[in-house]
C-alpha cells in the first residue's frame, strides 16, 4: 500500500493512531479489521493533534487539524485512551470559562410551553427565551449538592442585586430565575437561553465511578437488587435508561445528558464490534459542543476547586457557595413513594470481575465520549484557574476549605436532612432546614455563620 494513495486497501493491519507531544502522526500496526475504503494519511504535513499543534511556526486550531485527520471508521478504545491522542484531544476542545455578568440574575420567569409533550418530543419546554441561573443535574455527579448551591446563589445574589429584607427562601420578587432539574433533553429546556442574561452549568464525574454510584444508589439501595458482581456487570452492559442507567447508546451517559442536541444512537459504538470506538472524530465534535454550550462544567472529583471557580466566575461571596453534601455513602435517602428512609450502600469490594470490566476495551469504547468530556472539563478547570492566577485562586480555595470545616463543626447539630443518622424520617425538621428535599440543608446556619465571619 502507498500512504496517501487512493487505492482500495484490503487486509488492513494498520489503524491505530498515536498522538504524542512533540511527535507527528505515526502509524501503529494493529490488526483490527479489513476495509475496502482508502486511508489517506498526509504524513508530510507533520501535524500534531490538539491545542499544541503547530504548522510552519503557527498554532493550528482543532477544526483545522480535524479536517486533515484520517477519516477512519473505528479505532480500538485502548489506543485512544492510553496514548497521547487522548490528552491532546481534550486539550484541543477545552477552554477557559469566562466571567459572567450579574445580568444573568434575571427576575424574568419563563412560561412553560403547554405543548412540550413527553421526553420523546423535541418541542421546547419553555415558550419564551430564558434568562437566569440553570443547572443540569446529571445523576450521581454531586448533582443534589450542586443543585442546592444553584438555589443558594439565586436567592442570595438576587437579594443583594434586587434589594430585599426578606428572610424567606426563594422570594419571587428578588431571587434570580433558576432551575435545577434531572431532565431528558437539555436542548429542549435551555437552547433558547439569552446569552449574557443566563448562566448554564452542569457537572461530570469519572464514568466508571458515576456508573457504580448509580447502580448502588438506584438498583441496589432503592430497588433491592442483590449486591452481586454478575448482576452489576449485567447492568453495566445493558442499562441505557436516560435517567437511571449506567451507559447510553451515544458514547456516554453524561455526554448524552448534557448535550443540546439529540445524539444519534449507536453512531459511536455497537455490540458487533464492542472494543472499538466508531467515528471518533464525530465523538470529539459532540464533546466540544457540550464544552462550549455550557458556561461552566464542575468536576465532581474536584468539587472544592469547582465551587471556588464558580464563585470567581460569577463574582459571588464565599458564603454563596458553601454547603453540606446532600448524599453520602453509608447514610440514608428518603424514598417518597414508600415514605421511608433507605440506607445508601456503597461498594467495598475491590479487584473483582467488575473492576476488570471497567478497565476493558469494551467499557472504554462504549463510554469514550464520557471519558473525553471528563478530561476536557478537568482541563477547562485548569485553564480557568490559570486565568485567575494560581496564587489568587489558591488563597480563595484555602478560605473556602476553612469555611467548610467551620460549617461542618458548627452546623451539624442544627442541620436536618429528610432522614436522621439513624434512618428515621424527619420531614418536619428537614422542611425548615433544607431548600428542597435534601438540597441546601443547613442553609440557615450557613447564613448565620456567613454574616458572623463576613463570608
Amino acid at each position: 500500500m502507498s500512504v496517501g494513495g487512493s487505492r482500495s486497501i484490503t487486509a488492513v493491519a494498520l489503524l491505530g493512531l498515536v498522538y504524542t507531544a512533540g511527535i507527528s502522526l505515526q502509524l501503529v500496526e494493529e490488526k483490527i479489521f479489513e476495509s475496502e475504503s482508502p486511508l489517506r494519511i498526509a504524513l508530510s504535513t507533520g501535524i500534531q493533534y490538539g491545542g499544541t499543534a503547530r504548522r510552519g511556526g503557527r498554532r493550528v486550531g482543532k477544526s483545522e487539524v480535524a479536517k486533515e485527520l484520517p477519516s477512519v471508521p473505528y479505532i480500538k478504545a485502548s489506543q485512544l485512551l492510553q496514548s497521547g491522542h487522548f490528552d491532546h484531544a481534550a486539550e484541543s476542545i477545552a477552554r477557559s470559562y469566562e466571567n459572567i455578568s450579574h445580568a444573568a440574575c434575571s427576575l424574568r420567569r419563563p412560561e412553560r410551553n403547554p405543548n412540550a409533550g413527553d421526553y420523546r418530543s423535541d418541542e421546547q419546554v419553555f415558550q419564551d427565551e430564558i434568562e437566569g441561573l440553570y443547572y443540569t443535574k446529571v445523576p450521581k455527579t454531586a448533582s443534589s449538592t450542586l443543585a442546592g448551591i444553584n438555589r443558594r446563589i439565586s436567592f442570595h445574589l438576587g437579594k443583594r442585586l434586587h434589594g430585599s429584607n426578606s428572610t424567606a427562601y426563594d422570594d419571587l420578587n428578588t431571587s434570580c430565575s433558576h432551575k435545577e432539574m434531572h431532565i431528558t433533553g437539555a436542548g429542549k429546556h435551555y437552547r433558547k437561553r439569552v446569552s449574557g442574561k443566563s448562566f448554564l452549568w452542569g457537572s461530570v464525574r469519572d464514568p466508571a465511578s458515576r456508573s457504580l454510584s448509580r447502580i448502588y444508589f438506584h438498583h441496589i439501595s432503592k430497588k433491592g437488587i442483590p449486591d452481586d458482581d454478575e448482576d452489576i456487570l449485567k447492568i453495566l452492559r445493558q442499562d441505557v435508561n436516560p435517567q437511571t442507567g449506567a451507559i447510553s447508546r451515544t458514547s456516554g451517559f453524561q455526554l448524552q445528558y448534557l448535550s443540546m442536541d439529540r445524539l444519534q444512537e449507536w453512531q459511536a459504538w455497537n455490540r458487533s464490534r464492542p472494543t472499538l470506538v466508531l467515528r471518533p472524530e464525530s465523538v470529539l465534535t459532540n464533546v466540544e459542543k457540550v464544552v462550549h454550550d455550557y458556561d461552566f462544567i464542575a468536576v465532581a472529583e474536584r468539587l472544592d476547586e469547582s465551587l471556588v471557580a464558580l464563585q470567581l466566575l460569577l463574582g459571588l461571596r464565599l458564603g454563596d457557595v458553601l454547603s453540606f453534601s446532600s448524599k453520602v455513602g453509608g447514610g440514608f435517602f428518603y424514598e417518597r413513594s414508600t415514605h421511608s428512609c433507605i440506607p445508601i450502600q456503597k461498594r467495598t469490594r475491590q479487584e473483582t470481575i467488575v473492576e476488570d470490566y471497567l478497565r476493558s476495551d469494551e467499557w472504554q469504547a462504549v463510554n469514550y465520549g464520557d471519558y473525553l468530556l471528563h478530561a476536557a472539563a478537568n482541563r477547562s478547570l485548569d485553564l480557568t484557574i490559570d486565568r485567575f492566577g494560581r496564587d489568587h485562586f489558591q488563597g480563595a480555595l484555602r478560605r473556602f476549605r476553612i469555611a467548610q470545616r467551620v460549617i461542618a463543626d458548627r452546623c451539624k447539630t442544627e442541620t436536618f436532612f429528610p432522614c436522621s443518622d439513624d434512618g428515621e424520617v424527619q420531614l418536619e425538621k428537614s422542611r425548615s432546614s433544607c431548600y428542597y428535599d435534601d438540597e441546601g440543608c443547613g442553609y440557615a446556619c450557613i447564613d448565620r455563620l456567613a454574616v458572623e465571619n463576613n463570608w
